[in-house]
């Protein structure tokens, strides 16, 4: 609301409502800012939730309790809060490294992707692992002649020769592991590692050296595979935001070019880009015209006609044209370098159902290790079976048990969505968005930004009181010039395309809601709404009252917005403006209505007629006009008391107290900073076309979650009722195992194909 019309929330109290939301969003998120004063550690091995829980585990009670703690692991990097107690380094580094991860301290650059690591000792570790295998079940088929030996259980015919490659296997398979697991038995906290690590064992134990080589070398598979389907995702999401380049063309004040690094460029110097180069910065074209490819950060790959006084932004490509251009911010405050870190934070903003995973694995693991102690000693105590058979079958419990599938099944598929929808132009801070965005029944949308283009015409200027145009423009220029509203804006720049420049104005005042006022000339001026307006409109005769109420219910009938500008003795005259709506808000409403939402609803502070005549080019049924801040978040919480999930579409910025309200904050992030930190979701290409999509998408994503979990739970089920009958065996439940591992890894990786 502007300073008048009150169109869309606003003014000074809105900046406040803002803020106090911005602050509230950044309790929410990651406690540690990418860009903070906090410690940062990579951490080599962290690759899942199961590393996040034992870094954890190893480290809250040094750093003050596990919200100081927060983990990217795209990146493998853990942040440590600057509010966490004043704990060393040194002692961080050797608790991790007692976990079987190494660590190391790192500065500076945090706001941008590694280069993916390659696992390159992980990967050399599993192929020695495998050729022991194969060399070792080699020696022993060339010794005995017998290649039945594939299908026997008795190890005692393994030659002294293939014993030793088996368990040089072994050493190698878990490797890796022997670290973590030995770190899950002393603090009594069993994970899948301790699990395979007592299956291995056991097996050799039994002498069982094939079963044992090859469930080390299964798993070492497995972990292989986890690592991989992390790297898909981070190569993915490199594409999006590694773009930056690493020189900017500085522009002197003598009109020289010097070459220097982004970071060391200030706000408002300006710099140089050439044809086919990337876009070094966030910037303000100063001279020259092109076009940029914005598909980094929008998904949409048409190219944008960019001329004098457009925005530019880092990590875009620029056309055929050359321009200079004024920076808008430092690099590590560009929209880029913004979506990196709302990326990483969006991490820790974990879907119900992925929490679920975590906790169902960590009660999990330790009943199935109680239920394989049982299985070992029952039987063979109370029914005299051999102890060999006993403890055999519990170690395939153990195997089977692994939720290897499991607990990879929910993350690489969040990860995997929240990439994708980030390429297509939506950035979704968390799979705990994604996944409400699923189930939106109702939808909110303000309308100027939202549904409109955000950027008004003045079509109507009204004089009255026996003022001339430019009177009236001087004036109302003058009070606009202090509001950055779009409206506020279309005026000053009608006026200066006139020739009227704004005058000094003293004792500015926001009336939140309303309107505005200020004095110049000597003189106390008031603009604003009709209603704001009413007591100075009042004053009139009544032939001129009714004149002004008539023209002004007139120009509200064509849809347009209202601008009343006055002294304390009448009114100098009236503006009239019109914002038109975005090309793709009438198919974005259908198609939004075919993908299941129940309801739509437009709630905005212009006068309710206007907002009638926008419902009706839309067909929404329910349009409410004339709403200050405070009533749309009323509006919002009738609609969130019926239990439904509630989405409010706003700009993000006069909006955001509604847009904190419902059960899902949408932004329209173009060209607006604010509307990346106080929104749940940003559309940062500004098309609301993206919003079916975004449901669509998102109820795809809990579709292919739902697939994974039931795979994997089926899968233990199965193996688990061959175990009771008698007829699995170890490296056949690890290779199902497996198997459902990579079923799950490349399910959930279908989701960066999405578009």
């Amino acid at each position: 609301m502007h300073s008048h019309e009150h169109t869309e929330s606003e003014s000074s109290c809105c900046h406040g409502d803002a803020e106090c939301h911005t602050r509230e969003v950044a309790s929410q998120q990651s406690p540690v800012s990418v860009a903070g004063n906090g410690r940062v550690f990579e951490v080599t091995g962290l690759d899942c939730a199961e590393e996040i829980e034992i870094l954890n585990r190893a480290l809250s009670d040094v750093v003050g309790g596990r919200q100081q703690l927060s983990f990217d692991v795209l990146r493998g990097r853990m942040f440590v809060s600057d509010k966490a107690s004043s704990v060393s380094s040194a002692i961080i580094l050797t608790r991790i490294a007692a976990t079987g991860m190494t660590a190391k301290e790192i500065t500076g650059q945090t706001a941008s992707l590694s280069q993916p690591r390659a696992n390159a000792w992980r990967l050399l570790l599993t192929w020695l692992c495998g050729l022991s295998l194969v060399l070792a079940l080699g020696i022993d088929i060339a010794v005995t002649k017998d290649i039945g030996i594939l299908l026997t259980h008795d190890g005692t015919v393994s030659h002294p020769t293939a014993i030793a490659c088996y368990s040089l296997a072994c050493l190698l398979g878990m490797l890796l592991v022997l670290p973590k697991a030995w770190y899950a038995l002393r603090s009594l906290r069993p994970d899948m590692n301790l699990l395979m690590v007592i299956a291995v064992c056991g097996a050799l134990a039994l002498h069982q050296w094939l079963e044992a080589a090859t469930v080390a070398l299964l798993f070492s598979i497995s972990l292989l595979l986890e690592s991989w389907s992390l790297q898909r995702a981070r190569k993915a999401i490199e594409a999006l935001i590694d773009t930056r380049p690493t020189e900017v063309r500085l522009v002197q004040d003598n009109g020289a070019v010097l070459m220097l690094s982004p970071e060391k460029v200030q706000i408002n110097d300006k710099f140089l880009v050439k044809p086919g180069e990337r876009i070094p910065l966030d910037g303000l074209l100063l001279s020259g015209s092109t076009t940029v490819n914005e598909s980094a950060l929008t998904g949409e790959s048409i190219p944008v006609v960019k001329e004098m006084g457009d925005k530019v932004f880092a990590g875009t490509i620029n056309g055929e044209g050359a321009f200079t251009a004024k920076s808008l911010a430092k690099s590590e405050d560009t929209k880029l370098s913004q979506i990196l870190r709302l990326i990483q934070q969006g991490q820790s903003k974990k879907a119900k159902v992925e929490l679920w995973v975590e906790r169902f694995a960590r009660v999990y693991t330790p009943i199935v290790m109680v239920l394989a102690v049982l299985i070992a000693v029952v039987p063979s105590l109370m029914f005299d079976q051999a102890w060999s058979k006993s403890i055999y079958h519990a170690l395939n419990l153990l195997v089977i048990a692994c939720p290897c599938a499991l607990v990879i099944s929910t993350p690489v598929t969040i990860v995997a969505a929240l990439t994708s929808a980030a390429r297509n132009g939506v950035l979704v801070k968390g799979g705990t968005f994604l996944e409400s965005a699923a189930q939106i029944q109702i939808l909110a949308f303000d309308k100027t930004g939202t549904l409109t283009e955000g950027a008004p015409s003045v079509t109507d200027v009204i004089p009255l009181s026996g003022h001339t145009t430019e009177e009236l423009l001087q004036r109302a220029a003058t009070l606009e010039s202090m509001s950055e509203h779009p409206l506020a804006n279309a005026i000053v720049q009608y006026a200066k395309e006139r020739g009227i420049e704004p005058a000094a104005v003293e004792s500015f005042k926001m009336v939140p809601g309303k309107g505005a006022e200020g004095y110049f000339d000597r003189k106390r001026y008031r603009i604003g709404s009709s209603d704001y307006q009413r007591k100075v409109i009042e004053r009139n005769h009544s032939d001129e009252h009714e004149n002004i109420r008539s023209q002004i219910d007139s120009l509200k009938l064509q849809g347009k917005t209202v601008v009343v500008m006055s002294t304390e003795q009448h009114v100098c005259g009236l503006v009239a403006l019109r914002d038109n709506l975005r090309r793709d808000a009438s198919d974005t409403v259908r198609w939004l209505t075919d993908a299941g939402v129940r309801k739509i609803v437009l709630l905005s502070g212009d006068h309710q007629s206007t907002v009638s005549v926008v419902g009706q080019q839309l067909g929404i049924q329910e349009c409410y006009g004339g709403l200050l801040p405070e009533e749309k978040i009323a509006c919002i919480e009738r609609l969130v008391e019926h239990g439904k999930v509630v989405a409010m579409v706003g700009d993000g910025i006069n909006d955001a107290p509604a847009l904190a309200r419902a059960t899902l904050g949408i932004a329209m992030g173009g060209g607006t900073d604010t509307a990346l930190e106080t929104c749940d979701i940003a559309l940062i290409n500004n098309q609301l076309t993206r919003l079916p999509w975004l449901i669509k998408h998102s109820r795809r994503t809990t579709s292919i979650i739902k697939q994974n979990i039931a795979l994997a739970i089926g899968v233990k089920v199965l193996f688990a009722g061959l175990t009771i009958l008698g007829v699995s065996t170890l490296w056949g439940a690890i290779a199902a195992d497996l198997g459902a591992s990579l079923v799950v890894i490349f399910n959930g990786l279908r989701l960066l194909k999405t578009s």
